[in-house]
């Protein structure tokens, strides 16, 4: 099942570097994500959530990947990022997206295996990735007052066993583990269970994905890239600096004509994903992962 992005995910595991997924939901977000892929020279990964490919439009967003893939020259993929509806990543399978993250972790693990058991085969056949998620990756992309400590619980962690059972079973491409990666923004740092990482990464061998990528402390991220995870997702940094941007620019704006103080917005979200591909490894991998992808 040749696929472009399978290439790149093949060649970051093997040199030990992570491609960057990172959300959007509206041009300026993608012309930050696109235009730091092109300043660095790196392979990106663009997603949306079902709300921000809703809001959006899901056709719309596949070709403005396309159009500004070309407009930008770089190696930008387009990601369902955690649908918790079958119908929504038929959609995505239909048009065309180039990888999708089926979240049924709420389910049954029964319910969870079977729902990717049908989706799988219907992705692959059009060379899509697919990504699972065997255990629930609690937190929320928003501002958060919740105590940290009460979303890392252990006993919620991904377990080798179960994961690797899970794995096998569903045969996806890319499973999302759970070592303390909670989703969201916290007013002490996310600190991850590495030794724990290390099994999972030993007991599977699928690609993994690490999300709840905001507020880990970098050494955390580096050490998980080293052991062995593929993708990391971020999105609550990215929604925060799209905010602060536009707060400087409204304070006491002189432009009317939206596009034009929209750039501080673009601006700031350019530099966290800059900062953040830099932290991956994967700067300049471009050059070397190069391989055309086929318009849909």
């Amino acid at each position: 099942m040749p696929s472009s992005l399978r290439s790149v995910f093949d060649a970051a595991r093997r040199d030990g570097w992570a491609v960057g997924a990172f959300n959007v939901s509206n041009i300026e977000e993608l012309h930050a994500v696109l235009r730091a892929a092109q300043t660095l020279e790196a392979p990106v990964l663009v997603e949306a959530s079902p709300g921000e490919s809703d809001h959006f439009g899901v056709r719309t967003l596949r070709a403005a990947v396309d159009e500004y893939r070309s407009r930008y020259k770089v190696q930008a993929w387009l990601n369902l990022d955690h649908a918790t509806d079958q119908g929504k990543v038929r959609e995505a399978i239909e048009s065309g997206f180039d990888a999708v993250h089926y979240d049924g972790s709420k389910l049954s693990v029964e319910e969870n295996i079977a729902s990717l058991k049908e989706l799988v085969p219907l992705a692959h056949a059009k060379g899509i990735l697919v990504e699972g998620e065997p255990d629930h990756i609690t937190g929320i992309s928003t501002a958060n007052s919740v105590a940290l400590k009460t979303l890392q619980l252990p006993v919620d962690y991904s377990q080798p066993d179960a994961f690797k059972a899970f794995v096998e079973a569903t045969k996806i491409d890319t499973a999302a583990a759970f070592v303390g990666n909670v989703h969201g923004l916290y007013d002490t740092p996310k600190r991850l269970d590495l030794p724990l990482l290390k099994q999972l990464r030993e007991s599977v061998d699928c690609f993994l994905s690490l999300h709840g990528g905001s507020g880990i402390p970098n050494e955390d991220i580096k050490q998980a890239v080293a052991l062995g995870v593929s993708k990391v997702n971020v999105n609550s940094e990215l929604r925060e600096a799209y905010l602060d941007g536009l707060r400087i620019a409204t304070k006491e704006p002189t432009e009317l004509a939206p596009y034009k103080y929209l750039i501080h917005a673009i601006e700031a979200v350019q530099a966290v994903v800059e900062q953040k591909i830099k932290l991956f490894g994967s700067a300049g991998r471009a050059k070397s992962t190069w391989i055309k992808r086929a318009i849909v």
